[in-house]
């Protein structure tokens, strides 16, 4: 991945997994917290290469739309929750477009299947405590 970032390259991430390691990085994802990885926020913060979310939308015909959003805006990484910062910031884009076209997430797996970040990790923002109608 480094070598294609630096070569001008573009690396595909994707961030909806639930993550078994001990590195998984617990952010909001619909208002509970998600074991995802922080590989793509590592990346971004080593390489200061831009993160373009990129969604594919299919067409009636087979084919499909590819819509890229504006890059995520990375924090300032002298911050000291920085990866955490970016991760959270990427999967809240990938959450708009879920609730977008709920139909077109395909999930194969329990995304939210343990009991979440242990007592000393970080909360979750304070709109990812509520719950919205």
């Amino acid at each position: 991945m480094l070598r294609d970032l630096s070569a001008g390259r573009g690396v595909a991430v994707l961030i909806d997994q639930h993550l078994h390691s001990a590195d998984a990085l617990y952010v909001g994802f619909f208002r509970r917290p998600a074991a995802t990885t922080s590989a793509l926020a590592a990346l971004a913060l080593r390489t200061g290469a831009p993160v373009i979310p990129v969604f594919a939308l299919p067409l009636p015909d087979g084919r499909y739309r590819f819509i890229y959003e504006p890059p995520v805006e990375p924090p300032r990484a002298d911050t000291q929750d920085a990866v955490r910062d970016f991760t959270q910031r990427c999967t809240d884009v990938l959450e708009m477009y879920v609730r977008r076209y709920p139909d077109l997430w395909l999930w194969m797996h329990r995304r939210w299947r343990d009991g979440g970040p242990s007592v000393d990790a970080p909360p979750l923002r304070s709109s990812e405590a509520e719950i919205d109608g």
